[in-house]
């Protein structure tokens, strides 16, 4: 899923980073999506996404030795921390009145599976 809203910069496959998805955003960022297993539909070149919209799957296309997904962000043109670099963000929607309810319930059953020390489905699947 797209951290932000912005525009596709590029969709490519090679023999090293695998299928890789890369987002640009407001303020310099440019976020990176790699070794994805595949592209969601309609993901091109200059396409529009919204936040939290499905870019592609989760993988290990590439040199990756399992499946999993390297994110990636940069700032005019560096390498920066996401995690640092997302404090300075604005944040996002907030989850709507009409949907509390569910979203209660959702995070509850992703709570669960996290606090549990292993389980015996791999991904997990939280909603039905």
């Amino acid at each position: 899923m797209s951290v932000a809203s912005g525009r596709v910069v590029s969709v490519t496959s090679d023999a090293t980073n695998g299928r890789m998805v890369r987002v640009r955003h407001a303020s310099g960022y440019v976020s990176q999506y790699l070794h994805l297993s595949a592209f969601a539909a309609g993901i091109h070149a200059g396409v529009r996404v919204e936040q939290g919209q499905t870019i592609g799957r989760v993988g290990a296309s590439g040199l990756a030795t399992g499946p999993h997904l390297h994110y990636g962000l940069t700032k005019n043109g560096a390498f920066v921390n996401p995690l640092l670099e997302h404090r300075n963000m604005p944040p996002g929607d907030p989850v709507p009145a009409s949907e509390l309810g569910r979203f209660a319930l959702e995070q509850e059953k992703a709570l669960a599976i996290f606090s549990t020390s292993s389980s015996s489905t791999f991904p997990p699947t939280l909603a039905q």
